[in-house]
């Protein structure tokens, strides 16, 4: 019995402290190029967290769009229209042999402006992720 319970820490205590296999980020805060020129109203910072767990691959670009969405629609209930200053980070860990836990971070301030916000993140180019067919299994807010 007391070999059981030392196994089960020694589980606990080595998940706790796992390191991503994948981390990447948008760098400092910016607006997307297709807001550049036009005029807006800040209406204040907003950040949401999401954990993916998924099997097959990482789509981060995907997952990214999702998570952009979600505090997209969030600023919609007080009236914005558009994200500006976003910035995200997105850390990836295996969590088996095929099945992977992403843990993406995306800040941005809500904007009221003149045109909509672009789908697509910012810094698009600097998102890694690992290669196969991506099945989402999970996905929750923190």
């Amino acid at each position: 019995m007391p070999l059981d319970v030392w196994k089960f820490v020694h589980n606990i205590v080595r998940w706790r402290r796992r390191s991503p296999v994948l981390t990447c980020a948008s760098g400092q805060p910016t607006t997307h190029p297709a807001l550049a020129d036009v005029e807006y109203e800040e209406l204040g910072a907003f950040s949401i967290e999401r954990v993916f767990v998924c099997r097959g691959g990482v789509n981060t670009v995907r997952l990214l769009q999702l998570t952009r969405r979600s505090l997209l629609e969030e600023g919609q209930m007080v009236g914005a229209n558009a994200l500006v200053n976003e910035s995200w980070s997105c850390d990836v860990f295996r969590r088996s042999k095929d099945v992977y836990e992403v843990r993406i971070r995306y800040s941005a301030s809500m904007a009221k402006a003149y045109k909509n916000s672009p789908s697509k993140p910012v810094a698009i180019k600097e998102a890694k992720g690992i290669p196969g067919m991506m099945t989402i299994l999970e996905a929750s807010d923190i």
